[in-house]
């Protein structure tokens, strides 16, 4: 491991880069963090940059990978952190910071949106243990084609949720993401 700042905990931030509120994480979230953390973020600019970003700071040991989005992009940070290395014992910490459109894994884990409720949770870097759940799936049901594997930290589901999850992204979001999101229920 590197050498920290004034004895930090090195922390990066995989921040989804289309994410409405990536101004208020930069305003808000990031100086703050900063203050708490040696802290490097890195924007997502593609589907699977998250799971990709994870994986690769997850090799290079960091104290916290911490996913700043809504659950899309804390699902490709625990697939990233997660897959290949399921027999590890040292991985680093994941941290959430709830700024995408449902947050329901934040919501449910009793995270409020506040920055500073957030920030206040990093400080203590009181880890908890959550449970984590994981899907084997076979794209082309044939006996010779290839299974895969997924992890999940909220719901896993099929059907309306992830039509429900494109068309909020199709939507262009004009009233906001929450708004998109209730609408694209309906």
């Amino acid at each position: 491991m590197s050498e920290l700042r004034a004895g930090k905990k090195r922390a990066i931030v995989v921040l989804n880069g289309i994410s409405l509120k990536k101004k208020t994480f930069y305003h808000e979230y990031f100086p703050a963090l900063s203050q708490i953390f040696d802290t490097e973020v890195h924007e997502t600019l593609s589907q699977n940059d998250a799971r990709l970003l994870a994986s690769k700071f997850t090799d290079k040991y960091v104290d916290v990978i911490i996913a700043a989005g809504g659950d899309g992009t804390l699902h490709q940070v625990v697939n990233g952190v997660l897959k290949g290395r399921e027999q590890e014992t040292k991985l680093p910490a994941l941290g959430v910071i709830p700024i995408g459109s449902g947050n329901d894994f934040a919501r449910g884990a009793g995270l409020r949106k506040t920055s500073g409720h957030v920030l206040s949770t990093f400080e203590k870097f009181q880890t908890r243990p959550v449970d984590i759940g994981m899907v084997e799936y076979n794209l082309h049901p044939s006996p010779d084609s290839a299974k895969g594997h997924a992890y999940f930290v909220n719901v896993a589901d099929i059907g309306m949720g992830p039509e429900v999850v494109g068309k909020v992204l199709r939507s262009g979001r004009p009233f906001g993401s929450e708004i998109a999101y209730y609408k694209s229920i309906i």
